[in-house]
């Protein structure tokens, strides 16, 4: 994994690097704060890349990245070294790590499959979590983390945490107002991208035809968890509509 700390530009600074200095960096200044992001994202990602079995390269681990890249590449905002994994892990699935490391697994691309537009609204949601700070909002207000951090560094830490928390932590639901902004960044951001971001509320009607069947413990703590699907499904295609009302509009 060195080489790939390497390549996502991390600066591995003995002070920024310590336990405490990270969390209150958190806090500090923007460039402090993106910084210790990614040094935190970057040792998460590690850690549950050592228990999560990732999938051998196949024609759906090229088709996540070439859709993540494709989502990440219509961002203003470029302070963000987006990383596109899929993992062996369960139910369907999705979740991010701070500083921009997404995963999926092999449960949500099967469902997704010849669907592009659908994986493509999920890694945006993702993405949008990451951007708008809920990832690591989420991560920095839990104290066990924090603490663990400060006196263990990030790296003892992060595996001390997720072994007494595991990764429920890291699937389970935003707020309400993070979900349904993440909603709404992600049909722009899908639009914007070229996919069409109506494929979001198919997806969500695919899960909650699982539930309706009595199979939400094949959903997964992130999509079981999450406001109504029915719900989110009218929002995006809603959202979906006035995007592209916007867009004709733009083009008269």
């Amino acid at each position: 994994m060195s080489s790939l700390f390497e390549r996502m530009g991390y600066k591995t600074g003995r002070a920024l690097m310590k336990g405490k200095c990270l969390v209150d960096a958190i806090m500090g200044t923007q460039e402090e704060a993106r910084e210790a992001e990614r040094i935190l994202g970057y040792h998460m990602a590690e850690e549950l890349l050592r228990t999560l079995l990732p999938l051998e390269e196949n024609e759906q681990l090229a088709a996540v990245a070439a859709s993540g890249d494709r989502l990440a590449g219509r961002l203003t905002d470029k302070q963000f070294a987006f990383q596109f994994r899929a993992v062996q892990a369960g139910a369907p699935n999705a979740f991010a790590l701070p500083g921009g490391h997404v995963f999926v697994n092999a449960a949500l691309l099967a469902l997704c499959e010849g669907h592009p537009d659908e994986l493509a609204f999920v890694l945006a949601h993702e993405i949008a979590h990451v951007v708008n700070g809920h990832v690591v909002d989420r991560v920095v207000t839990d104290s066990l983390l924090t603490t663990l951090v400060r006196t263990l560094g990030p790296r003892n830490a992060v595996g001390t945490w997720l072994g007494k928390v595991g990764t429920r932590a890291l699937t389970s639901a935003y707020s309400r107002a993070n979900e349904d902004e993440a909603d709404l960044f992600a049909v722009r951001l899908s639009r914007a991208a070229g996919f069409t971001p109506a494929a979001g509320a198919d997806l969500m009607l695919k899960l909650e035809a699982l539930k309706s069947r009595g199979e939400q413990s094949g959903l997964g703590e992130y999509f079981s968890s999450h406001p109504p699907l029915k719900e989110r499904a009218l929002v995006i295609r809603r959202a979906a509509r006035d995007e592209a009302e916007r867009g004709r509009k733009r083009q008269r």
